[in-house]
């Protein structure tokens, strides 16, 4: 599983921590998904401020996949990013979940960080009736829309999918883009459930990918 660092401590005046062109791409690729458009809808009538907002958002969640999952970011940063979280020791999943909670309030504002917390809270409740607690999560991933239909997000996410398959554990994601079942159906995905999450009223999808050891091809008949 790697390292597990200690939660950063921010102080909310900060400089990001992660290159802003990735930060630029992850914006430019998911401000307009139903879960990002809902946390940051504060800002909804000052678009600048709301790209600021969920840039941060973005620079909080990629160093917190590089404290307790995995963060893969293209060599050309301008790209996009893939950020996974993997299970955690409970001091530590409380110590991010504390941590978190203060970012969400300050960077988010009382609507978007409520928002935040009810959305999510929907969305684990119905993930952990279906996935262990194993699983390796798909948090983010996103593709610059310049670079997007060139193989970009299957570059992005093969790595880590690589090492669960080492592992031999299963993985799993929640998209609110019916459009991408298919992409992540040729990474090995299967649609695990659907739901319609309250707060945004739009329905979404949990996807589930087997261990390894589960996919294997079966043997055919013995002869001779």
């Amino acid at each position: 599983m790697g390292e597990q660092r200690a939660p950063l401590e921010y102080t909310f005046t900060m400089r990001f921590a992660n290159n802003r062109a990735t930060l630029n791409a992850l914006v430019d690729a998911l401000r307009c998904d139903p879960f990002y458009a809902a946390i940051s809808e504060d800002f909804a009538h000052d678009e600048a401020r709301r790209r600021e907002a969920l840039a941060r958002y973005f620079d909080y969640s990629m160093s917190e996949g590089a404290r307790t999952g995995r963060l893969v970011v293209f060599p050309e940063a301008s790209t996009g990013a893939a950020v996974w979280l993997l299970p955690v020791q409970p001091a530590v999943s409380e110590a991010e979940s504390k941590s978190k909670a203060a970012f969400l309030a300050s960077e988010l504002g009382a609507n978007g960080g409520l928002k935040y917390r009810r959305i999510v809270d929907f969305m684990l409740l119905h993930a952990r009736a279906i996935i262990a607690p194993s699983a390796w999560y798909l948090s983010i991933v996103g593709v610059a829309p310049a670079a997007q239909g060139q193989g970009m997000g299957a570059r992005l996410l093969e790595p880590t999918l690589a090492e669960a398959d080492q592992a031999d554990v299963e993985c799993y994601l929640e998209t609110f883009d019916a459009r991408n079942a298919r992409f992540y159906q040729r990474l090995g995905f299967s649609i695990a459930g659907s739901h319609t999450e309250p707060v945004t009223r739009a329905p979404y999808t949990i996807m589930y990918r087997s261990p390894k050891s589960l996919r294997a091809e079966p043997k055919g008949p013995r002869t001779g």
